[in-house]
């Protein structure tokens, strides 16, 4: 079996207004971390209540047109989630080397700031 397309509920119907700020309240009710609207096929635009209370109560609403697959979205958080994880790791190992060998300070910080990990930032060792 082959299945392809994009995640998705569709729960608005016809008032779909009232619908979304209600499953919004419920959401930031419940503690959710966010919330993904594909426009374009079944909602057309994002009322400003909803945009309003988003901002208000500092819940992260991701507003995405349709021809965005979910699988793309959710793949790319996925990898900044691991990415950031390998970076707290090697600064967490660089630490740990340099407080239980003070002499390897350099060595470690060479050795660090040639990983791919922090190549396109700037820290300062």
């Amino acid at each position: 079996m082959n299945i392809s397309g994009n995640f998705q509920i569709n729960i608005f119907g016809k008032n779909y207004i009232d619908n979304i700020i209600n499953l919004v309240e419920y959401l930031v009710k419940y503690h959710s971390v966010g919330l993904i609207i594909n426009t374009g096929k079944y909602i057309f635009d994002v009322p400003q209540d909803v945009l309003d209370y988003c901002e208000n109560n500092d819940f992260p609403l991701l507003i995405s047109p349709w021809h965005i697959h979910m699988v793309d979205l959710i793949k790319d958080f996925c990898m900044r989630c691991l990415f950031s994880q390998k970076e707290d790791y090697l600064v967490t190992q660089y630490f740990q080397n340099i407080f239980s060998d003070p002499r390897t300070i350099e060595e470690n910080r060479n050795e660090l700031m040639r990983s791919p990990v922090f190549r396109s930032y700037h820290y300062i060792f």
